[in-house]
């Protein structure tokens, strides 16, 4: 089969949608089975937009690297693994949540 760019660029496509529906399973599950009991456990709400994320208590900002408790690092870490060919941390794919809201 003789390549053309038209049918190279469809197999791109496809692959990277193929890649971005996987990477979207996976911010969901880690958004229902982390983020949601973390903001219900500590009442924060979540917010998420334009490649970031934030956590945040009664309207302010909730900075989890400045916590002494290795809970709050540990959820940093987990929302700031880097999505390979995106640009952005895997936190920032995510809806925000608000317990209080829901």
């Amino acid at each position: 089969m003789k390549q053309t760019p038209e049918n190279i660029e469809r197999l791109i496509q496809s692959g990277y949608d193929q890649y971005m529906e996987k990477v979207d399973a996976i911010a969901k599950r880690v958004y229902t089975e982390s983020v949601i009991p973390f903001c219900e456990k500590h009442n924060l709400d979540f917010s998420s937009k334009m490649g970031s994320y934030a956590f945040f208590h009664k309207n302010k900002l909730i900075e989890l690297d400045r916590y002494p408790s290795q809970t709050y690092k540990d959820m940093q870490m987990i929302l700031d693994v880097f999505v390979p060919g995106y640009d952005f941390t895997i936190g920032s794919l995510m809806p925000d949540y608000s317990p209080n809201k829901q």
